[in-house]
């Protein structure tokens, strides 16, 4: 999968598109397709090296908006929304259990949302 990150900090030209292996699901997990994610002052603040609990290399990202492509058979197809955690959403897929961490859901309101 394609995917925007930074191995080190700095202005916006440290961010490449990398290619990387598509994330692992289990039955409980489910792999939402990417289709939009926002740009906010977090992400921003992390490029630069503000958040000094930003670990590299790193994918940013704190909002996405997406369809769930596999996992549970009751998610599949599912318009889904996630916010927060520590994990960035500038890629093509990302894997998903019921919450996003950091107070961002993705289960059971997401799961359900109209996009």
């Amino acid at each position: 999968m394609h995917a925007i990150r930074f191995q080190a900090f700095g202005d916006p030209s440290v961010l490449d598109l990398a290619e990387m292996a598509e994330p692992d699901i289990d039955e409980s997990t489910a792999l939402v397709r990417i289709l939009a994610a926002s740009i906010n002052p977090n992400d921003v603040k992390n490029v630069a090296g503000a958040m000094k609990q930003t670990t590299l290399p790193r994918i940013p990202g704190r909002d996405f908006a997406g369809v769930v492509e596999r996992g549970p058979v009751e998610w599949i197809g599912a318009k889904v929304w996630g916010a927060g955690g520590d994990v960035g959403f500038y890629a093509r897929w990302d894997a998903r259990g019921d919450d996003c961490g950091a107070g961002g859901e993705l289960a059971p309101n997401a799961r359900r949302a109209q996009l």
